[in-house]
């Protein structure tokens, strides 16, 4: 059995969730939930969690894996259909079921409702949401590994000669750095963008080649233990002064937001300052994205760094500030990911070559 304790916290706030919204327990079932709450990572099934019980559902295909997971957990085999199985074991018979219905679908949640017994259903999605945002001791120091893989993984890659090579040929060789240093899969689809392709915020790999003194754009991340790094650097040669300056801009404007940011502040401000600071240099016109956004289980999750977000930072949110800029045939981004705490944010990725 593996040691989970820092999951009690966890179930803690579920269950004060549960007292919140009236509720008898809730049935979990997106990869993130079930990882945070119930360490069932890279495992399919579902997690009941009530004031009493603790219980794992999923199928042969995973017992071993869930074997090998806290003792503390009941766990439920399903030999059938999920909703045949519940009902033949009346499992969630006459409770006030919380359930999370920005993952469900519809026909999953009509044939819940007819057969589940359940004496009621409740989308708790968005409270769940927030919960997720907000990272533990744990989450940070795998988030904190997450990112020192990526760092000795571009550092690693930054001394690969690239010239000749394309976008996908140069994809495959940071992958390869990525897993070499300890990295369980990329956080998502890598971004590569030799020249004017920089210019496509999420431009796919191409067959285009990496000519001579042309600038790249690296738009890179970790899956590491459930969590998700994502960093954004750029490599433009040292004749190309109109480009450093933009870049060097990008790197200042980050700055001077996050000495503003802290665990109370609105994330519109955020934005907002950015975009004046943008103004400033008569940049804002390229300016087609919001500043950044919470970091975690999801590449992109709760908060939204934007003006038109309504949003409050909270203390142990991971975010990212990525101000970028696209004009004509270039764009350019730089993007660092923060812990956000009471008194001001802290780069966690400070140490990756800019």
């Amino acid at each position: 059995m593996t040691n989970l304790d820092y999951l009690g916290g966890r179930i803690e706030k579920l269950r004060d969730l549960l007292d919140q919204q009236k509720l008898d327990g809730v049935l979990l079932s997106s990869p993130e939930s079930l990882n945070h709450f119930c360490e069932m990572l890279n495992i399919e099934g579902y997690c009941l969690i009530t004031r009493k019980r603790l219980v794992r559902i999923t199928d042969f295909r995973f017992q071993n894996e869930i074997s090998s997971l806290n003792g503390d957990f009941e766990t439920l085999m399903i030999t059938s259909g999920f909703t045949d199985y519940i009902v033949s074991n009346s499992v969630l018979s006459g409770m006030k079921l919380g359930f999370e219905g920005s993952h469900l679908t519809y026909s999953f949640l009509n044939e819940l409702m007819r057969k589940s017994g359940a004496k009621s259903l409740t989308d708790v999605s968005e409270e769940i949401g927030i919960l997720l945002s907000v990272a533990d001791d744990e989450m940070i120091q795998r988030m904190k590994k997450a990112i020192s893989i990526s760092g000795k993984s571009y550092k690693k890659f930054l001394k690969k000669k690239l010239t000749g090579f394309s976008e996908k040929q140069s994809k495959w060789l940071l992958l390869q750095s990525l897993y070499d240093l300890g990295a369980e899969s990329e956080s998502f689809p890598l971004i590569l963008a030799f020249g004017s392709n920089s210019r496509n915020p999420h431009h796919v790999p191409s067959s285009k080649v990496l000519r001579k003194n042309e600038l790249r754009l690296y738009d890179f991340g970790v899956f590491y233990k459930g969590l998700r790094s994502d960093i954004t650097r750029m490599v433009i040669p040292r004749s190309d002064n109109e480009s450093l300056d933009i870049y060097n801009i990008l790197i200042d404007i980050q700055s001077e937001v996050a000495k503003i940011a802290s665990a109370g502040v609105p994330v519109r401000e955020l934005d907002l300052l950015a975009r004046d600071l943008f103004g400033n240099y008569n940049l804002l016109e390229g300016v087609k994205h919001s500043l950044g956004h919470g970091l975690g289980y999801k590449v992109h999750q709760k908060p939204r760094i934007s003006w038109k977000s309504d949003e409050v930072l909270a203390e142990n949110q991971i975010i990212t500030l990525e101000p970028g800029v696209y004009f004509g045939n270039k764009g350019f981004r730089f993007e660092n990911d923060y812990l956000v705490t009471k008194n001001g944010l802290i780069n966690l990725s400070k140490n990756i070559s800019v």
